[in-house]
Protein backbone atom coordinates (compact mmCIF):
# COMPACT_ATOMS: atom_id res chain seq x y z
CA UNK A 1 0.00 0.00 0.00
CA UNK A 2 1.36 3.40 -0.92
CA UNK A 3 1.89 6.07 1.69
CA UNK A 4 -0.54 8.29 -0.23
CA UNK A 5 -3.23 5.59 -0.03
CA UNK A 6 -2.54 5.18 3.70
CA UNK A 7 -2.90 8.95 4.09
CA UNK A 8 -6.25 8.90 2.25
CA UNK A 9 -7.58 6.08 4.44
CA UNK A 10 -6.48 7.94 7.58
CA UNK A 11 -8.19 11.13 6.39
CA UNK A 12 -11.33 9.12 5.63
CA UNK A 13 -11.30 7.62 9.13
CA UNK A 14 -10.89 11.08 10.70
CA UNK A 15 -13.72 12.61 8.65
CA UNK A 16 -16.07 9.69 9.37
CA UNK A 17 -15.32 10.03 13.09
CA UNK A 18 -16.03 13.77 12.98
CA UNK A 19 -19.27 13.13 11.09
CA UNK A 20 -20.39 10.53 13.63
CA UNK A 21 -19.77 12.92 16.52
CA UNK A 22 -21.71 15.74 14.88
CA UNK A 23 -24.59 13.46 13.92
CA UNK A 24 -24.74 12.31 17.55
CA UNK A 25 -24.57 15.84 18.98
CA UNK A 26 -27.17 17.43 16.71
CA UNK A 27 -30.25 15.57 18.01
CA UNK A 28 -29.11 16.21 21.59
CA UNK A 29 -28.96 19.94 20.90
CA UNK A 30 -32.32 19.81 19.15
CA UNK A 31 -33.74 18.20 22.29
CA UNK A 32 -32.26 20.95 24.45
CA UNK A 33 -33.73 23.54 22.10
CA UNK A 34 -37.17 21.94 22.48
CA UNK A 35 -36.81 21.98 26.26
CA UNK A 36 -35.98 25.68 26.12
CA UNK A 37 -39.06 26.35 23.99
CA UNK A 38 -41.29 24.37 26.32
CA UNK A 39 -40.09 26.23 29.41
CA UNK A 40 -40.28 29.84 28.16
CA UNK A 41 -43.47 30.42 30.11
CA UNK A 42 -41.47 30.02 33.31
CA UNK A 43 -39.92 33.44 32.66
CA UNK A 44 -43.23 35.06 33.51
CA UNK A 45 -44.13 32.88 36.51
CA UNK A 46 -45.63 33.43 38.93
CA UNK A 47 -48.19 35.61 37.23
CA UNK A 48 -48.39 38.99 38.85
CA UNK A 49 -51.69 40.83 39.04
CA UNK A 50 -52.54 44.28 40.31
CA UNK A 51 -53.85 42.60 43.45
CA UNK A 52 -50.60 40.75 44.21
CA UNK A 53 -47.95 43.26 43.15
CA UNK A 54 -48.25 47.06 42.86
CA UNK A 55 -46.16 50.18 42.46
CA UNK A 56 -42.94 51.22 40.76
CA UNK A 57 -41.12 48.07 41.79
CA UNK A 58 -43.86 45.96 40.24
CA UNK A 59 -43.48 47.80 36.93
CA UNK A 60 -39.68 47.51 37.03
CA UNK A 61 -39.88 43.83 37.95
CA UNK A 62 -42.33 43.11 35.14
CA UNK A 63 -40.05 44.94 32.69
CA UNK A 64 -37.10 42.81 33.82
CA UNK A 65 -39.13 39.64 33.37
CA UNK A 66 -40.17 40.72 29.87
CA UNK A 67 -36.53 41.38 28.96
CA UNK A 68 -35.56 38.04 30.47
CA UNK A 69 -38.15 36.31 28.31
CA UNK A 70 -36.76 37.99 25.19
CA UNK A 71 -33.18 37.00 26.07
CA UNK A 72 -34.32 33.47 26.84
CA UNK A 73 -36.12 33.29 23.49
CA UNK A 74 -32.98 34.54 21.74
CA UNK A 75 -31.02 31.66 23.26
CA UNK A 76 -33.14 28.96 21.65
CA UNK A 77 -34.42 30.83 18.60
CA UNK A 78 -31.20 32.66 17.81
CA UNK A 79 -28.09 31.21 19.38
CA UNK A 80 -29.06 27.52 19.50
CA UNK A 81 -30.59 27.75 16.02
CA UNK A 82 -27.34 29.26 14.71
CA UNK A 83 -25.31 26.46 16.28
CA UNK A 84 -27.64 23.83 14.81
CA UNK A 85 -27.32 25.44 11.36
CA UNK A 86 -23.52 25.47 11.68
CA UNK A 87 -23.54 21.81 12.68
CA UNK A 88 -25.78 20.92 9.72
CA UNK A 89 -23.46 22.85 7.40
CA UNK A 90 -20.43 21.01 8.76
CA UNK A 91 -22.24 17.65 8.41
CA UNK A 92 -22.91 18.39 4.74
CA UNK A 93 -19.31 19.53 4.25
CA UNK A 94 -17.95 16.35 5.85
CA UNK A 95 -20.22 14.15 3.74
CA UNK A 96 -18.88 15.83 0.60
CA UNK A 97 -15.29 15.41 1.82
CA UNK A 98 -15.92 11.72 2.58
CA UNK A 99 -17.35 11.16 -0.89
CA UNK A 100 -14.33 12.91 -2.40
CA UNK A 101 -11.91 10.85 -0.32
CA UNK A 102 -13.63 7.61 -1.34
CA UNK A 103 -13.31 8.63 -5.00
CA UNK A 104 -9.61 9.44 -4.50
CA UNK A 105 -9.07 6.06 -2.80
CA UNK A 106 -10.72 4.22 -5.71
CA UNK A 107 -8.55 6.09 -8.22
CA UNK A 108 -5.38 5.43 -6.25
CA UNK A 109 -6.22 1.74 -5.83
CA UNK A 110 -6.91 1.48 -9.58
CA UNK A 111 -3.63 3.25 -10.33
CA UNK A 112 -1.71 0.91 -8.04
CA UNK A 113 -3.42 -2.15 -9.54
CA UNK A 114 -2.57 -0.98 -13.07
CA UNK A 115 1.00 -0.32 -11.98
CA UNK A 116 1.29 -3.80 -10.43
CA UNK A 117 -0.18 -5.40 -13.57
CA UNK A 118 2.24 -3.51 -15.78
CA UNK A 119 5.15 -4.68 -13.61
CA UNK A 120 3.87 -8.28 -13.69
CA UNK A 121 3.47 -8.13 -17.47
CA UNK A 122 6.98 -6.73 -17.84
CA UNK A 123 8.38 -9.45 -15.58
CA UNK A 124 6.55 -12.14 -17.58
CA UNK A 125 7.98 -10.81 -20.84
CA UNK A 126 11.45 -10.76 -19.34
CA UNK A 127 11.25 -14.48 -18.56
Amino acid sequence: MSSYLSYLYEQLRIKEDQLEKLETAKPKLEGIQQEFKAKITMCKEPELTSDTYKGDHATDFDKIRTELKEEYKDMYDGQLEDVLNQIQGKIEELKAEITNLKDQIKKEEARLAAEAKAEADAAAKAN
